[in-house]
């Protein structure tokens, strides 16, 4: 498993280690349990741990999950919840994290939890969309195997929702 240099720093507005105080909705600190139940006493849990239906129902609108590939700064979205679709008004799924202009904090952030096998969180406001303005938190929650990170969980919480 991976773990944080001593000296590591940490991306802009990262907040780790990672506290229950700091979600917003039960849904968030539902997913942080059980992402620990699920990783005992590992760094972070399987891969194979994800399984939609397990997951808390509330959380399911507003979870983005990403694929890690051979470079820990190649990202892809692989799912998106549908709020995630409504509030940016299309979907991205597919879309690599740091191609389009303005994410490339958010790809800093993602980065930084792939290399580290460690969960984040951080309030911030949407940086690449005509949202901008809109801010949110998220818990960002490593998942992997052969002991590297495969997959990052983002549990989203939205302020100042856009109306439908």
């Amino acid at each position: 498993m991976t773990h944080v240099a001593p000296d590591a720093r940490l991306p802009d507005g990262l907040i780790h280690p990672v506290h229950p105080d700091l979600f917003r909705l039960p849904y968030q600190s539902e997913m942080w349990s059980l992402w620990q139940s699920s990783r005992g006493t590992d760094a972070y849990p399987a891969d194979t741990c994800i399984d939609p239906t397990l997951l808390p129902p509330g959380a399911l609108p507003f979870v983005v999950l990403y694929e890690v590939g051979d470079r820990p700064d190649l990202i892809k979205i692989r799912l998106e919840g549908s709020e995630i679709v409504r509030i940016l008004g299309r979907s991205r799924r597919g879309g690599i994290v740091g191609q389009q202009s303005g994410t490339q904090a958010h790809l800093a952030r993602l980065t930084w939890a792939a290399q580290n096998g460690k969960p984040y969180w951080v309030k911030t406001a949407i940086e690449y969309d005509r949202y901008h303005y809109r801010v949110y938190t998220v818990v960002v929650l490593p998942y992997g195997q052969n002991g590297r990170v495969t997959r990052l969980l983002g549990v989203n919480a939205f302020d100042n929702l856009p109306a439908d």
